[in-house]
């Protein structure tokens, strides 16, 4: 089967982008949300410590700086 290339699928779409990855997650490596992060342009990264792969998305802080960053690129 074909891995899921995100970066490839991303890359074409020039609006900045939040790639959010904890850099403790166990199911996914750090390195591949930074192999993702180094293909494309205007990208931005947060990488919180000690949420691991599901945590992090039901983190206070994560979601607050989700919502200002769309907010921030919100017409």
């Amino acid at each position: 089967s074909k891995e899921l290339d995100v970066g490839d699928m991303m890359k074409f779409h020039n609006q900045e982008k939040l790639l959010v990855h904890a850099t403790d997650d166990l199911e996914i490596p750090h390195h591949s949300m930074l192999r993702i992060r180094d293909q494309l342009q205007n990208v931005h990264t947060l990488s919180p410590d000690g949420l691991g792969h599901r945590r992090i998305m039901r983190d206070e802080q994560v979601i607050k700086n989700i919502v200002d960053f769309m907010l921030r690129k919100s017409y």
